[in-house]
């Protein structure tokens, strides 16, 4: 059965450098919208990231990689913020503003042409009373906050959907 279940597994797709450039010339349908900073997808590569719970040591290697590897676009895919554990040290309410928001906007400055599109959408450990940060940066073109949303980068289609099923956890914002 297992053997018979590996042969069925869909193998990720083989993108040729036509096929790139295909869809970076294919118009965007619906309401999909190309991202404000494309960048010539065969050359440059994305990151995803998830799970930094707030860890500064995690931040501060995710902000040297983007600055020295200078990708096109850059995930954020959730559990972002400081467990809540931490929230009881009065770091959580400010930690959108003093460590993401301070963060991208240092590296948007510094890197001006080359700064990525960044997406970002929260996990089921981030606390929904903080989008509203996130909503203002988002507003102020330092990020694009994707949650129940599509847009894309560089003919690609991105998706942002923080919904996770009921966990045998304690209840979060994000279970449906």
């Amino acid at each position: 059965n297992l053997k018979r279940n590996r042969e069925n597994v869909r193998r990720p797709e083989r993108i040729t450098t036509e096929d790139a450039e295909k869809r970076k010339t294919e118009k965007h349908h619906g309401d999909v919208k190309p991202a404000t900073r494309t960048r010539n997808v065969r050359e440059a590569s994305w990151f995803f990231v998830s799970d930094l719970h707030g860890h500064l040591d995690r931040y501060r290697k995710l902000f040297d990689a983007i600055e020295r590897e200078r990708p096109a676009a850059v995930l954020l895919g959730g559990d972002l913020l400081p467990s809540l554990a931490w929230a009881r040290h009065d770091v959580h309410g400010e930690f959108v503003a003093e460590v993401l928001g301070a963060g991208f906007a240092a590296l948007r400055a510094r890197l001006a042409e080359s700064y990525p599109a960044v997406f970002l959408i929260f996990g089921n450990d981030d606390p929904r009373c903080e989008e509203p940060p996130v909503l203002e940066f988002s507003r102020d073109g330092l990020w694009e906050y994707v949650h129940g949303k599509k847009s894309a980068c560089g003919g690609f289609p991105v998706y942002g959907y923080a919904w996770v099923p009921p966990t045998p956890f304690r209840l979060k914002d994000w279970e449906r």
